[in-house]
């Protein structure tokens, strides 16, 4: 599908816009110019962090991993405790972590890249890409920087929703607040991408803002962005970050979470040592 229209965008721009893409894709060329790390250099930074590190963190009872690069090379690294309280398997270089929301830049860089490579326009509208998406004006390049005005999925998949309006503050100003409202809750089991997009279609929940008008930290935006790559290649999203992001930058030990691997789910832990339980919305 990508393929005829790509060609009918390519085909209907002027002979100067064309001249111009070209232009820039050839100038475009990988930052990739870091000098090497000497020796000397690695104990000098290592030397820095490490009366820190043992401070404030191995002196209260760090229990994670850390580690320290400079120009892309490892100048200090360290690991304490244990990665699984109830089995005390210890935390090794080779361990996997949550990272929660550090994931959205793998993302961001994923669509980045599809366009480098001439697969999307994040100028395009999300409907272009997801069938039956209700909003028509809300762009890639909107979901990319959090200002699509869309609710948040883990809002409104748990029977709440939000919306923002005015209201005078004692000194008589005229001050926004985010008010918020049970409703039934809609979505059993544990949710996926889908269900955020069929919930979107199907009920259409009202934007909290117009697109590009505000910037409101979202999950929603982010899940649709990984349909998207799944639109355009054809793969699973943690299949295709496995196969063109983790294993071409020697990722051996990082992977994307999902269901097949809920019966072997490792939790995070609070500060208390009791673990984070898996949520159906995450």
């Amino acid at each position: 599908m990508i393929i005829p229209v790509l060609s009918f965008l390519i085909m209907a721009c002027s002979g100067s816009d064309k001249s111009k893409m070209q232009k820039e894709q050839a100038s475009f060329s990988p930052i990739n110019d870091f000098s090497p790390i000497s020796s000397k250099s690695k104990e000098y930074y290592a030397n820095l962090i490490e009366p820190l590190y043992q401070k404030q963190l191995v002196a209260t009872g760090f229990n994670g991993a850390i580690i320290m690069a400079k120009n892309g090379e490892i100048v200090f690294e360290d690991y304490r405790g244990m990665i699984n309280f109830k089995t005390k398997e210890p935390i090794t270089s080779s361990s996997t972590f949550h990272i929660a929301s550090v994931s959205k830049t793998f993302t961001a860089m994923t669509i980045l890249r599809l366009m480098e490579d001439g697969r999307l326009d994040i100028d395009e509208p999300v409907a272009k890409y997801l069938n039956g998406f209700p909003y028509e004006t809300i762009t890639i390049k909107n979901l990319l920087s959090h200002r699509s005005g869309l609710p948040k999925y883990d809002h409104f998949m748990a029977g709440t929703r939000s919306y923002t309006t005015k209201k005078k503050n004692k000194r008589g100003k005229w001050v926004k607040y985010t008010v918020y409202v049970k409703d039934p809750i809609s979505q059993t089991g544990i949710s996926n991408n889908y269900d955020v997009l069929r919930y979107l279609v199907e009920l259409k929940p009202a934007l909290e803002a117009t697109p590009n008008r505000r910037y409101s930290y979202c999950n929603t935006n982010y899940a649709l962005l990984a349909l998207i790559i799944e639109k355009i290649t054809g793969q699973t999203y943690p299949q295709y970050m496995k196969d063109s992001v983790f294993t071409p930058l020697g990722m051996k030990d990082s992977y994307v979470f999902s269901l097949k691997d809920t019966a072997n789910y490792i939790p995070s832990y609070n500060y208390n040592k009791s673990p984070f339980p898996l949520e159906k919305l995450d």
